[in-house]
């Protein structure tokens, strides 16, 4: 066993673990039974994340797991071996990064260095260190992504990020001995895309933690990669597009087209069955592999929001990718042997990178299945991939290839070959750095432990269950036809479905909050929305029913009083009287004991915000709706005389007639940005805009309350019209559009009562369709493929810093209105 100088050792420890160690090398006998092999390689795996923890790198003199790994018996264990390939592949790279010694250290092996021939090969030796670099960081970042914790493998993955951080400075430092070469060759062109992709997959430790000085130099090396055109027939030039993301994320101009033409390529370059050409033709390899869906998804990942043809192609290539990736689990053989086909096999794991991203986005195929009419089955549109199998056939894949005697050298960097060292297989543009790209295979230890992919129990892969005879494996089945567009509602069905999963044990019948409560008032929209989903109904009743029908404890606040509107819907839908009872007995209170205060948010003598009264505009939507309804049920019209008396009190005080939009609350009067404009929020407005909408259905039409109700819901529809983003956004500060991020929470809302006021005909539709449909596109583009609705400005009271992957309950109810909105407006017009 030889200790490396990653970490120091200290010598009275080591010589203690070396023993035990060598005392654990596996021996293929007939007596070494099957738990001892296994035994050992667990400990060996722990006792080298044990010496790493303590201040040192281990790197075993045997092979890194036994070649009968016996991955049936414990997913930790296998786990453990994955993290010790991972440790294994990064430590010698990033040991010399560390010490600025790469170009010194690092070999660079060509076919032609140990070839039993003599054979041509180039000189490989200006690329080979970015090559290594970044196909190491694109396969671990996942797993980096995860973040330190108090687990050996937390601290270790801690100390690798750190790592890997002082990697990406000394490759860009224009002082290091290491800076690598960004310059004009389509092979730092590539790896750069590999390296500017791994940031991507870990944003927070491979862009966020760096320094800014750092996060400049890499954008200025990456900018180097321009000097060179992008090979416009082939997968390179989507490693183009990925450094264009990364230059633009480092606030330097965009060159879209290098971005958009590779997206336009493959495009037209799918072939079918989940496979695109490598240029116009088809080409048996492992490329859709290597680089071209996993690329092609990442990049879309990142620009699918920015028009309505880049999300539906999102969808598109992610269904492609699933595809790909069925069969790519079924290349595996029981001894993880697979097809060596086409050119870079060399590239060993890296093969199945889409079958690992694919398990890592938890998109592997469900089973579709058809039934006919007596409920028998009659076709399997699509046979499950289960996460557990593909662990198993990634891992028996990832033992052939890194396990294969000769795969590593004296000092532990990859040696070119398939299974084992075999030099021949290489072609020219191939050196030591190329082989990095097998660690693509390891992108799932980015799923944490508790995930099903190393949860779940031992899997046989399908390769397995067929040459092993079980009957019980359905026909494989082309993909015959990629997605057509989503309707509203299927979109509506797919993110509802996304939020609810996201509480563990249906905690989600335990979200009464404001926040949670305008997702409940859209999943009754949702419900009553002829082809939903019946059981959304049912979880509605449910969650009411557990809280006993309950708002929260604070009587005056009206953000308590909102989850009332969800309860009075199920008054209405099969609770009965029982759900009325607490609204009646919260909104009795409020009308007897209700301060008489001025509707200054802050008052006198006191630093805590005064919400006693509907003070700050989002208090419109929360209660008025709910008392409104509470009027229509019981017939009592005290609730509506007093929502009304204080919804035009609020509207009196917050209402900016010469801009036609509410101030957030009073805080806001006199404040004003850098640019001198007033502060409008566009959730704020969002909310009473939304509100307007719900509460003018529940008023008397001829009465004066809905008259002037519907002046002004008019009066603000012209004005939200005016102050539309062209990308369909409604920027979080209305009146500061220059520079801002898209914002769905804002523009769901408005869309909603674009589309209301629409359907009921108080708005035309010739004049004001157009803004909605361009709201509706902007809300679908903001959805991930697996259903979560992104760009949610946070919990907040004014405008502020949003991101794609920022999300909220609230953000989801505003979706689900206006989607259920425009269906009956598309199902009442005929429009498909």
């Amino acid at each position: 066993m030889k200790a490396c100088g990653f970490f120091r050792s200290f010598n009275g420890k080591m010589r203690r673990v070396e023993g035990m160690a060598l005392s654990l090398t596996p021996v293929d006998t007939p007596e070494c039974s099957v738990f001892s092999r296994l035994l050992a390689r667990v400990l060996s795996t722990r006792l080298l994340l044990l010496s790493l923890l303590c201040g040192l790198c281990v790197v075993p003199t045997f092979a890194a797991s036994p070649l009968n790994l016996d991955e049936e018996a414990d997913p930790k264990a296998v786990r453990e071996q994955w993290v010790a390939w991972a440790t294994k592949l990064a430590e010698p790279i990033l040991d010399a990064l560390d010490k600025r010694e790469l170009k010194l250290r690092m070999p660079v092996e060509t076919r032609s260095v140990h070839s039993p021939i003599p054979v041509y090969n180039p000189d490989r030796s200006q690329f080979t260190h970015l090559e290594a670099l970044g196909r190491l960081l694109i396969g671990i970042a996942p797993w980096l992504e995860l973040g330190p914790d108090d687990t050996p493998e937390g601290q270790l993955r801690g100390r690798l990020a750190e790592a890997a951080r002082r990697a990406i400075d000394a490759a860009t430092d224009p002082k290091s001995p290491d800076r690598m070469f960004f310059g004009k060759s389509n092979q730092p062109l590539i790896d750069a895309g590999f390296l500017a992709a791994a940031t991507f997959r870990a944003p927070r430790e491979l862009w966020e933690k760096l320094e800014p000085r750092v996060q400049a130099n890499l954008v200025t090396c990456l900018k180097e990669t321009r000097i060179q055109p992008p090979n416009r027939h082939a997968n390179s030039q989507l490693c183009a597009a990925f450094n264009e993301l990364a230059i633009a994320r480092g606030g330097e101009p965009r060159d879209d087209s290098r971005l958009f033409f590779p997206l336009e390529s493959f495009k037209k370059w799918y072939l079918g069955d989940g496979v695109y050409g490598d240029g116009v033709e088809l080409h048996n390899d492992y490329y859709n592999s290597y680089v071209i869906q996993p690329m092609l998804l990442g990049v879309l990942d990142e620009v699918a929001h920015e028009s309505e043809e880049l999300r539906q192609f999102h969808r598109e290539a992610l269904a492609a990718a699933r595809r790909y990736a069925a069969v790519q689990e079924r290349f595996i053989s029981p001894d993880g042997s697979y097809p060596p086909i086409g050119r870079s096999l060399i590239y060993r794991a890296g093969a199945f990178q889409t079958l690992a991203d694919i398990a890592l986005r938890r998109e592997l195929p469900e089973a579709v299945i058809s039934y006919g009419e007596d409920g028998t089955v009659f076709m399997v549109l699509q046979a499950a991939v289960p996460p557990a199998a593909v662990r198993t056939a990634l891992t028996r894949v990832m033992r052939r290839t890194l396990d294969a005697p000769g795969t590593f050298d004296e000092n532990g960097w990859l040696r070119i070959g398939l299974a084992g060292h075999q030099p021949l297989l290489a072609e020219t543009y191939i050196s030591t750095g190329s082989l990095y790209l097998c660690s693509a295979a390891l992108l799932p230890l980015g799923l944490p432990p508790d995930d099903p992919f190393w949860s779940d129990p031992y899997t046989p892969t399908t390769s397995e269950k067929i040459w092993g005879g079980d009957n019980d494996v359905w026909a494989d089945r082309a993909l015959y036809k990629l997605p057509a567009p989503e309707t509203p509602l299927e979109v509506a069905v797919r993110v509802a479905r996304w939020q609810l999963a996201q509480a563990s044990d249906r905690d989600y019948l335990h979200l009464r909050a404001w926040e949670h409560a305008a997702f409940w008032i859209g999943m009754t929209d949702l419900a009553d929305t002829e082809g939903a989903p019946a059981d959304f109904r049912e979880i509605i009743l449910e969650m009411g029913w557990h809280n006993r029908w309950e708002p929260l404890s604070h009587p005056f606040n009206a953000d308590d009083h909102a989850i009332t509107q969800a309860y009075l819907w199920m008054a209405r839908n099969g609770a009965g009287k029982a759900a009325l009872a607490p609204a009646i007995a919260t909104f009795d209170h409020v009308m007897a004991k209700l301060p008489r205060v001025s509707l200054a948010i802050t008052q006198p003598g006191t630093s805590r915000l005064y919400k006693d009264r509907w003070s700050w505009v989002d208090a419109l939507f929360m209660a008025p709706p709910a008392m409104l309804e509470l009027s229509r049920q019981t017939g009592d019209m005290r609730y509506r005389d007093h929502a009304m008396r204080e919804w035009w009190a609020t509207t009196d005080f917050l209402y900016d007639s010469a801009e036609r939009l509410y101030y957030r609350d009073s805080r806001f009067f006199d404040l004003r940005d850098e640019q001198g404009n007033k502060i409008f929020w566009s959730r704020g407005n969002g909310w009473v805009f939304a509100a307007m909408a719900r509460s003018l259905p529940l008023l008397d039409a001829d009465g004066p309350d809905a008259k002037r109700m519907r002046r002004v819901f008019v009066e603000m529809a012209e004005r939200l019209v005016e102050l539309q983003k062209d990308d369909g956004y409604w920027p979080p500060a209305l009146l500061a559009p220059e520079g801002s991020p898209p914002e769905t929470s804002g523009t769901g809302f408005f869309t909603y009562g674009l589309a209301w006021g629409i359907n009921v005909g108080l708005l035309d539709r010739e004049r004001f369709e157009p803004a909605m449909r361009k709201g509706w596109s902007a809300l679908q583009r903001a959805v991930h493929p697996n259903g979560k609705l992104g760009f949610v400005q946070r919990v907040a009271n004014r405008p502020g810093e949003v991101s794609k992957d920022d999300t909220h309950y609230y953000g989801v109810g505003a979706l689900l209105m206006a989607a259920c909105e425009i269906t009956k407006l598309d199902v009442r017009t005929g429009k498909k």
